[in-house]
């Protein structure tokens, strides 16, 4: 239950009182020690503006001044909210943290219940609850029993810790684990008997499991010269490079994992070549050959999450054994990390490997969750077998883009070069693919369209083909039939339309992005040459608007003084006084291009009405702008103002309201 103050003050009781109003059990949240009536003034404002050619619309937070005074209490997350949340490691037994504030608004002492609850219908349960707390009068910890109570006088803050800890229930990333917090007052239960809601605030704390996911690919190249598949055995020469990425997509981050790799029948590891991660020689005491060479161990390694390491190192054929002309050589990396403990991986609970993807993973222990993505593992290019000719492709980048809350028709623009020696590249179907994914996505950020670009000017126009999608992705020879010759481009566009909403006084959709991934694939293989590896680039899409906040302030109406705006609510205000507006606009655009000519700030009288008599004091901060004051009728009639908004600026109207007797 989200904890929401009510507070009558004596203006509210002397209105009910002469109106004939009865003032008692009008609140369904925790309020109130004595029985009155609340007149609560309640105010938002709105903006509309003109972005690229299309309308968007802003709305501001809701401020709420309240004449009026009465006793209540708040239960509030860490977060200042009525959820709560902390991550736990998946081993049994492992602790989550909570931390809730109880602050007693009244102007009485209070007496309160809290009690703890396991609830149902979540991943896992907890097997017991350690309460503490401290108060913001007496630092001293105490402890509290499931079902205890504490003292607090009007305004003391008591700050609770829970600390919960995970049964042996198995579990994999993102598993939640539960609770209720439930403070209730003796004060209020006194006075408003068999009304639970009346007398009781609760929190809901999640334990979310926390865990790194690792995403293992393992590659291998040879140094035979026509083809890096191929390993010529009777070459003295000869090697395999094996390359092992590893990237943490958990949400947890990784710590002193082990990375494993042991060679298949007829490789032994080269011991004069140190194996590198990220380019930089492993040290000495981080890596051991063992196994009669054929088994790499490298310790200590961290991942902060979605970091990746590559690690690399060399093989080569075994003295003495014959291998069979035609046979493949394949092997898998491995993963091992003691999740509680990060201090070593030698009593592992985590084991993952890259035979995953081939439907492998024996005795595997990883916490995935199979309904998600992260964690893919893929060994497809780890196999090396025997043979000529060379391909590849590449492909440019456009990196980022900045567009409105709602847009359509923005485009990224990409040219994708065939660098291949004695190959025609997409020149049939089915060959070569483009594949256009987000990779952190976004609800209200859509791929709308794929196309050549035939006159490459960066729109979708007469002469360009829009590509149709299939299940491997976009066929690059629908866009250019003849193939792509050594050095050949073609021109590609990706268009993308957005559908955000703007927060009320806060950034809601805005400067949230959207990182799609475009990668070229080619499926084929010609003449006996394998495709090139994939090449791919991404880009960033970002929207922005302006963000609408409103303050507040009270003051005498004739001599206010300097005012001190702010978005907090204002108690035991008396009439005749002064309520001074602030309505903020802030564009987050960066791009000169996206500068707004004309925003217009409006606030309805019918936020105040009857309360509160407008004063005719509207002013805007913008030289370039036209104070309007109020404008409109009826239910539309608002205090109003009109200024241009460049990318980056703020402009703010002011106006005030006096409380009516």
């Amino acid at each position: 239950m989200k904890s929401n103050t009510f507070n009558y003050s004596l203006l509210a009781v002397g209105v009910a009182a002469l109106m004939g109003v009865s003032t008692g059990a009008m609140a369904d949240t925790p309020t109130g020690g004595t029985n009155g009536a609340t007149i609560d003034i309640n105010n938002t404002a709105s903006a509309q503006y003109t972005v690229a050619g299309t309308t968007q619309e802003a709305v501001s937070n809701e401020v709420t001044v309240q004449v009026s005074e009465q006793s209540a209490f708040e239960l509030l997350a860490q977060n200042g909210t009525d959820t709560n949340s902390d991550t736990v490691n998946p081993e049994a037994g492992q602790t989550a943290t909570f931390v809730h504030t109880l602050q007693n608004n009244g102007n009485v002492n209070d007496t309160y219940t809290i009690d703890v609850a396991n609830q149902n219908g979540d991943d896992f349960d907890y097997s017991g609850y350690t309460i503490t707390y401290t108060t913001n009068v007496d630092a001293t910890e105490q402890t509290l029993t499931n079902g205890g109570t504490l003292d607090l006088a009007p305004d003391e803050i008591a700050t609770i810790t829970i600390v919960a800890t995970s049964d042996n229930t198995a579990r994999q990333i993102n598993h939640e684990g539960v609770i209720t917090v439930t403070a209730s007052s003796a004060y209020l239960e006194a006075n408003n008997p068999g009304n639970t809601a009346a007398y009781t605030a609760e929190n809901v704390d999640t334990g979310i499991t926390s865990t790194p996911i690792y995403a293992i690919t393992k590659s291998a190249a040879t140094n035979f010269a026509s083809n890096d598949k191929f390993f010529d055995t009777a070459n003295p020469n000869a090697y395999i490079d094996y390359t092992i990425t590893i990237e943490n997509q958990g949400n947890a981050a990784a710590t002193a994992f082990n990375i494993e790799d042991t060679l298949p029948a007829g490789l032994v590891a080269l011991t004069t070549f140190t194996p590198q991660i990220n380019g930089t020689d492993v040290a000495a005491s981080d890596f051991a050959f063992s196994n009669q060479n054929k088994t790499l161990t490298i310790t200590g390694q961290d991942l902060a999450q979605n970091e990746s390491l590559t690690l690399t190192f060399r093989a080569v054929k075994e003295d003495g054994v014959t291998i069979d002309s035609g046979t493949d050589l394949t092997n898998y990396a491995q993963v091992k990390d003691d999740t509680a403990n990060d201090n070593n991986a030698d009593t592992p609970d985590l084991i993952d490997t890259s035979e995953t993807v081939s439907g492998g993973g024996t005795g595997e222990n990883n916490y995935e969750d199979p309904n998600l993505p992260a964690g893919k593992d893929d060994n497809t290019d780890a196999t090396v077998t025997t043979r000529n000719q060379t391909r590849n492709l590449t492909i440019s980048d456009d990196l980022e883009k900045e567009v409105p809350l709602v847009s359509t028709g923005n485009v990224y623009n990409y040219t994708i070069t065939s660098t291949s020696t004695d190959v025609t590249e997409a020149d049939a179907p089915d060959e070569v693919f483009i594949t256009v994914e987000p990779t952190t996505n976004n609800a209200n950020i859509d791929i709308t369209r794929v196309f050549a670009d035939a006159n490459n000017n960066g729109v979708f126009d007469g002469g360009d083909t829009e590509l149709t999608l299939t299940p491997n992705g976009y066929d690059l020879n629908q866009a250019v039939p003849a193939g792509l010759d050594t050095n050949d481009t073609v021109n590609i566009g990706v268009e993308v339309a957005s559908t955000g909403t703007s927060g009320a006084g806060v950034a809601g959709d805005i400067g949230t992005s959207e990182v799609m991934t475009i990668t070229v694939n080619a499926t084929n293989t010609i003449d006996g040459t394998l495709p090139p590896a994939d090449v791919s680039t991404t880009s960033t899409t970002t929207m922005e608007g302006v963000i609408l906040t409103k303050e507040q302030a009270v003051a005498s109406c004739t001599s206010p003084g300097t005012l001190s705006y702010g978005p907090a609510d204002i108690n035991n205000v008396e009439p005749g006084l002064c309520i001074y507006y602030q309505i903020t606009a802030t564009s987050t655009f960066s791009e000169a291009v996206n500068a707004i000519s004309s925003v217009v700030v409006s606030d309805l009288t019918s936020n105040w009405a009857g309360q509160a008599t407008y004063t005719g004091d509207t002013n805007a901060n913008s030289s370039a702008g036209t104070t309007a004051g109020l404008v409109g009728t009826g239910a539309t009639e608002a205090v109003s103002t009109t200024f241009p908004l460049a990318p980056g600026a703020s402009q703010n109207l002011t106006f005030s309201v006096q409380i009516n007797q």
